[in-house]
Protein backbone atom coordinates (compact mmCIF):
# COMPACT_ATOMS: atom_id res chain seq x y z
CA UNK A 1 0.00 0.00 0.00
CA UNK A 2 2.80 2.40 0.92
CA UNK A 3 4.59 1.78 -2.37
CA UNK A 4 1.49 2.53 -4.42
CA UNK A 5 0.80 5.71 -2.42
CA UNK A 6 4.36 6.85 -2.95
CA UNK A 7 3.99 6.16 -6.67
CA UNK A 8 0.78 8.20 -6.81
CA UNK A 9 2.45 11.13 -5.08
CA UNK A 10 5.48 10.93 -7.32
CA UNK A 11 3.19 10.83 -10.31
CA UNK A 12 1.14 13.88 -9.37
CA UNK A 13 3.41 16.45 -11.06
CA UNK A 14 3.66 14.27 -14.15
CA UNK A 15 -0.08 14.43 -14.72
CA UNK A 16 -0.36 18.14 -14.14
CA UNK A 17 2.76 19.47 -15.86
CA UNK A 18 5.19 18.63 -18.63
CA UNK A 19 7.01 15.77 -16.95
CA UNK A 20 8.14 12.33 -18.10
CA UNK A 21 5.32 9.97 -18.96
CA UNK A 22 4.79 7.07 -16.52
CA UNK A 23 6.21 3.71 -17.48
CA UNK A 24 4.12 0.63 -18.22
CA UNK A 25 5.25 -0.81 -14.89
CA UNK A 26 4.12 2.30 -13.03
CA UNK A 27 0.73 2.24 -14.70
CA UNK A 28 0.34 -1.43 -13.83
CA UNK A 29 1.25 -0.71 -10.20
CA UNK A 30 -1.37 2.03 -9.97
CA UNK A 31 -4.01 -0.22 -11.48
CA UNK A 32 -3.13 -2.91 -8.95
CA UNK A 33 -3.59 -0.42 -6.15
CA UNK A 34 -6.84 0.82 -7.68
CA UNK A 35 -8.22 -2.69 -7.96
CA UNK A 36 -7.21 -3.31 -4.35
CA UNK A 37 -9.51 -0.46 -3.34
CA UNK A 38 -6.99 2.28 -2.61
CA UNK A 39 -8.75 5.61 -3.22
CA UNK A 40 -5.62 7.57 -4.13
CA UNK A 41 -4.58 4.95 -6.67
CA UNK A 42 -8.10 4.90 -8.11
CA UNK A 43 -7.99 8.66 -8.57
CA UNK A 44 -4.54 8.78 -10.17
CA UNK A 45 -5.24 5.80 -12.37
CA UNK A 46 -8.45 7.49 -13.49
CA UNK A 47 -6.51 10.66 -14.22
CA UNK A 48 -4.08 8.66 -16.34
CA UNK A 49 -6.94 7.08 -18.27
CA UNK A 50 -8.57 10.44 -18.90
CA UNK A 51 -5.52 12.50 -19.83
CA UNK A 52 -3.11 9.99 -21.33
CA UNK A 53 -5.28 7.16 -22.65
CA UNK A 54 -8.26 9.44 -23.54
CA UNK A 55 -10.67 7.02 -21.90
CA UNK A 56 -12.90 9.39 -19.93
CA UNK A 57 -15.75 6.90 -19.48
CA UNK A 58 -13.48 4.36 -17.80
CA UNK A 59 -11.81 7.13 -15.83
CA UNK A 60 -15.20 8.20 -14.50
CA UNK A 61 -15.73 4.71 -13.08
CA UNK A 62 -12.50 4.92 -11.11
CA UNK A 63 -13.28 8.46 -9.95
CA UNK A 64 -16.64 7.22 -8.74
CA UNK A 65 -15.02 4.44 -6.70
CA UNK A 66 -12.56 6.87 -5.13
CA UNK A 67 -15.27 9.46 -4.49
CA UNK A 68 -17.33 6.84 -2.66
CA UNK A 69 -14.41 6.60 -0.23
CA UNK A 70 -14.37 10.36 0.33
CA UNK A 71 -11.53 11.26 -2.04
CA UNK A 72 -12.24 14.94 -2.71
CA UNK A 73 -10.18 15.37 -5.88
CA UNK A 74 -11.92 12.37 -7.43
CA UNK A 75 -15.29 13.72 -6.35
CA UNK A 76 -14.52 17.07 -7.97
CA UNK A 77 -13.23 15.55 -11.21
CA UNK A 78 -16.24 13.23 -11.48
CA UNK A 79 -18.55 16.23 -11.03
CA UNK A 80 -16.73 18.13 -13.80
CA UNK A 81 -16.97 15.17 -16.18
CA UNK A 82 -20.69 14.73 -15.49
CA UNK A 83 -21.40 18.45 -15.76
CA UNK A 84 -19.72 18.77 -19.15
CA UNK A 85 -20.51 15.32 -20.54
CA UNK A 86 -16.86 14.41 -21.09
CA UNK A 87 -16.94 10.85 -22.39
CA UNK A 88 -20.19 10.18 -20.52
CA UNK A 89 -23.76 11.48 -20.84
CA UNK A 90 -24.25 14.87 -19.21
CA UNK A 91 -25.77 14.62 -15.75
CA UNK A 92 -25.90 18.12 -14.24
CA UNK A 93 -28.13 16.99 -11.37
CA UNK A 94 -25.57 14.47 -10.10
CA UNK A 95 -22.74 16.91 -10.80
CA UNK A 96 -24.48 19.48 -8.62
CA UNK A 97 -24.85 16.96 -5.79
CA UNK A 98 -21.17 16.09 -6.00
CA UNK A 99 -20.19 19.75 -6.01
CA UNK A 100 -22.26 20.25 -2.85
CA UNK A 101 -20.29 17.52 -1.06
CA UNK A 102 -16.92 18.89 -2.18
CA UNK A 103 -17.93 22.50 -1.52
CA UNK A 104 -18.94 21.66 2.03
CA UNK A 105 -15.52 20.06 2.48
CA UNK A 106 -13.91 23.37 1.50
CA UNK A 107 -12.81 22.58 -2.07
CA UNK A 108 -12.67 26.06 -3.63
CA UNK A 109 -13.20 24.98 -7.27
CA UNK A 110 -16.28 23.02 -6.22
CA UNK A 111 -17.60 26.06 -4.33
CA UNK A 112 -17.26 28.20 -7.44
CA UNK A 113 -18.70 25.61 -9.83
CA UNK A 114 -21.62 24.97 -7.50
CA UNK A 115 -22.33 28.70 -7.28
CA UNK A 116 -22.42 28.94 -11.08
CA UNK A 117 -24.84 26.01 -11.32
CA UNK A 118 -27.09 27.53 -8.65
CA UNK A 119 -27.06 30.92 -10.35
CA UNK A 120 -27.80 29.44 -13.78
CA UNK A 121 -30.38 26.86 -12.56
CA UNK A 122 -28.33 23.95 -13.90
CA UNK A 123 -29.00 20.55 -12.39
CA UNK A 124 -31.80 21.93 -10.23
CA UNK A 125 -33.76 25.07 -9.37
CA UNK A 126 -32.19 28.51 -9.39
CA UNK A 127 -30.92 29.59 -5.99
CA UNK A 128 -29.42 33.07 -6.00
CA UNK A 129 -28.92 33.20 -2.24
CA UNK A 130 -27.06 29.92 -2.38
CA UNK A 131 -24.99 31.14 -5.32
CA UNK A 132 -23.96 34.29 -3.45
CA UNK A 133 -23.09 32.20 -0.39
CA UNK A 134 -20.76 29.88 -2.29
CA UNK A 135 -19.21 32.68 -4.37
CA UNK A 136 -18.43 34.42 -1.08
CA UNK A 137 -16.75 31.37 0.43
CA UNK A 138 -14.74 30.74 -2.74
CA UNK A 139 -13.74 34.40 -2.92
CA UNK A 140 -12.53 34.27 0.67
CA UNK A 141 -10.26 31.40 -0.38
CA UNK A 142 -8.71 33.49 -3.14
CA UNK A 143 -10.83 32.56 -6.19
CA UNK A 144 -10.73 35.65 -8.41
CA UNK A 145 -13.69 34.88 -10.63
CA UNK A 146 -15.81 34.08 -7.58
CA UNK A 147 -14.96 37.54 -6.25
CA UNK A 148 -16.02 39.08 -9.57
CA UNK A 149 -19.31 37.18 -9.66
CA UNK A 150 -20.06 38.00 -6.03
CA UNK A 151 -19.47 41.67 -6.79
CA UNK A 152 -21.93 41.50 -9.68
CA UNK A 153 -24.60 40.01 -7.41
CA UNK A 154 -23.95 42.75 -4.83
CA UNK A 155 -24.15 45.42 -7.52
CA UNK A 156 -27.48 44.08 -8.81
CA UNK A 157 -28.94 43.03 -5.47
CA UNK A 158 -29.39 39.44 -6.66
CA UNK A 159 -29.40 36.87 -3.86
CA UNK A 160 -28.06 39.49 -1.47
CA UNK A 161 -28.99 43.03 -0.49
CA UNK A 162 -27.63 45.53 -3.01
CA UNK A 163 -24.42 47.08 -1.72
CA UNK A 164 -22.49 49.30 -4.13
CA UNK A 165 -19.48 49.79 -1.85
CA UNK A 166 -19.14 46.06 -1.16
CA UNK A 167 -19.44 45.40 -4.89
CA UNK A 168 -16.60 47.85 -5.56
CA UNK A 169 -14.41 46.15 -2.93
CA UNK A 170 -14.95 42.67 -4.37
CA UNK A 171 -14.43 43.86 -7.95
CA UNK A 172 -11.14 45.37 -6.78
CA UNK A 173 -10.18 42.06 -5.19
CA UNK A 174 -10.99 40.27 -8.45
CA UNK A 175 -8.95 42.80 -10.42
CA UNK A 176 -5.98 42.26 -8.11
CA UNK A 177 -6.31 38.53 -8.76
CA UNK A 178 -6.05 39.05 -12.50
CA UNK A 179 -9.71 38.94 -13.55
CA UNK A 180 -9.84 41.43 -16.43
CA UNK A 181 -13.65 41.48 -16.50
CA UNK A 182 -13.53 43.18 -13.11
CA UNK A 183 -11.70 46.19 -14.60
CA UNK A 184 -14.57 46.81 -17.01
CA UNK A 185 -17.20 46.06 -14.38
CA UNK A 186 -15.69 48.69 -12.09
CA UNK A 187 -15.79 51.24 -14.88
CA UNK A 188 -19.48 50.55 -15.45
CA UNK A 189 -20.31 50.56 -11.75
CA UNK A 190 -18.71 53.96 -11.20
CA UNK A 191 -21.00 55.39 -13.88
CA UNK A 192 -24.17 54.33 -12.10
CA UNK A 193 -26.55 56.76 -10.49
CA UNK A 194 -27.08 58.29 -8.01
CA UNK A 195 -23.40 59.23 -7.64
CA UNK A 196 -21.56 58.66 -10.93
CA UNK A 197 -17.81 59.24 -10.88
CA UNK A 198 -16.79 59.85 -14.47
CA UNK A 199 -13.06 60.26 -13.84
CA UNK A 200 -12.78 57.00 -11.89
CA UNK A 201 -14.91 55.19 -14.46
CA UNK A 202 -12.62 56.47 -17.20
CA UNK A 203 -9.55 55.21 -15.33
CA UNK A 204 -10.94 51.68 -14.93
CA UNK A 205 -12.18 51.53 -18.52
CA UNK A 206 -8.76 52.62 -19.80
CA UNK A 207 -7.18 49.81 -17.81
CA UNK A 208 -9.70 47.32 -19.17
CA UNK A 209 -9.11 48.47 -22.74
CA UNK A 210 -5.34 48.09 -22.28
CA UNK A 211 -5.20 44.84 -20.32
CA UNK A 212 -8.24 42.80 -21.25
CA UNK A 213 -8.73 40.94 -24.47
CA UNK A 214 -11.59 40.06 -26.78
CA UNK A 215 -15.05 41.35 -26.06
CA UNK A 216 -14.09 42.90 -22.70
CA UNK A 217 -11.54 45.22 -24.34
CA UNK A 218 -14.04 46.04 -27.08
CA UNK A 219 -16.71 46.94 -24.52
CA UNK A 220 -14.22 49.08 -22.63
CA UNK A 221 -13.26 50.97 -25.79
CA UNK A 222 -16.94 51.54 -26.57
CA UNK A 223 -17.45 52.88 -23.05
CA UNK A 224 -14.53 55.26 -23.42
CA UNK A 225 -15.95 56.47 -26.72
CA UNK A 226 -19.31 57.14 -25.10
CA UNK A 227 -17.62 59.13 -22.31
CA UNK A 228 -15.67 61.42 -24.63
CA UNK A 229 -18.27 64.26 -24.72
CA UNK A 230 -18.27 64.44 -20.90
CA UNK A 231 -14.49 64.39 -20.44
CA UNK A 232 -13.29 67.90 -19.68
CA UNK A 233 -9.51 68.53 -19.49
CA UNK A 234 -9.77 68.53 -15.69
CA UNK A 235 -11.61 65.19 -15.62
CA UNK A 236 -9.14 63.69 -18.09
CA UNK A 237 -6.23 64.76 -15.90
CA UNK A 238 -7.91 63.19 -12.86
CA UNK A 239 -8.57 59.99 -14.79
CA UNK A 240 -4.97 59.64 -15.93
CA UNK A 241 -3.66 60.19 -12.41
CA UNK A 242 -6.09 57.59 -11.06
CA UNK A 243 -5.09 55.19 -13.80
CA UNK A 244 -1.42 55.60 -12.87
CA UNK A 245 -2.23 54.98 -9.20
CA UNK A 246 -4.28 51.89 -10.03
CA UNK A 247 -1.52 50.45 -12.20
CA UNK A 248 0.81 50.59 -9.21
CA UNK A 249 -1.77 48.86 -7.02
CA UNK A 250 -2.49 46.12 -9.53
Amino acid sequence: MGAVMALALAWAPGLTANAAEPTIEEIAALRTGAEAGQAAAQYWYGLHLEREAHAAAEAAQWYRRAAAQGHREAELRLAQILERGIGVPENPAEARELYVRSARAGVVVAQFNLAVMLEEARGGPRDLEGAAYWYHLAALQGHGRAANNLATMLAKGEGVEADREAAIRWYQVAAQRGVDDALYNLGVLYLREPNPDIATAQAWLRLAAARAGGHVAALARAGLKALEPAMTPELMQQARQLEADLKRQL
